[in-house]
């Protein structure tokens, strides 16, 4: 089954990852972009198996094609921080970013995670195809998100940031080469 967007955004709703769990009454307001170090097809089987105890709410391919893996108001779990041991790379206060740092929770109760086909070996950046559907995405999600919990999430670097962002000694190279800028002045020339 794929569903269409207002923007023309076709999302592949056809595969299920079993790897989410509650929100736990958090409103989803940052939006986490990785670099799957892996292949679409492959990544998004393994991200779909429960051996995985991982995943992702979207997927997109090099060219362009987007999964939704897991819904909007689930818990992905690509995010997960920590708040109970200090030594932890995964310790959110190791967080440059205040939305995480401040936050005594697992990341992945408020984030949303986007995952792009490609390797940090091979530059770790975005298609044009892929970015094309990155801008569509966030539109939708942004849309997607006030529609469910009544809040619209900023178009900022704030609340947009790749996974090495998050908590940089634990992912420090996943998605660092993603020109967050460039996605974000296409995304907020769409909101205008």
């Amino acid at each position: 089954m794929t569903e269409r967007t207002d923007d023309e955004l076709k999302i592949d709703k056809s595969r299920k990852s079993p790897n989410f769990g509650s929100r736990g009454g958090q409103i989803p307001d940052v939006i986490v972009l990785h670099v799957s170090e892996g292949y679409y097809d492959s990544g998004i089987d393994w991200l779909c198996s429960p051996k995985a105890q991982a995943s992702t709410h979207f997927f997109v391919a090099k060219d362009g094609r987007c999964a939704k893996l897991v819904d909007l108001n689930k818990s992905a779990w690509g995010n997960a921080t920590t708040y109970k041991v200090a030594s932890d790379t995964r310790y959110y206060k190791k967080s440059k970013k205040k939305l995480i740092n401040t936050r005594p929770m697992s990341a992945n109760r408020y984030t949303i995670s986007i995952e792009f086909e490609g390797f940090y070996k091979d530059g770790g950046k975005l298609t044009k195809e892929q970015h094309k559907t990155a801008v569509s995405l966030l539109l939708h999600i942004r849309k997607r998100v006030k529609k469910l919990y009544n809040y619209e999430i900023p178009m900022d670097k704030e609340h947009v940031l790749s996974h090495c962002m998050l908590v940089p000694q634990w992912k420090p190279f996943c998605g660092k080469n993603i020109d967050i800028n460039k996605l974000l002045i296409d995304v907020n020339k769409k909101l205008q």
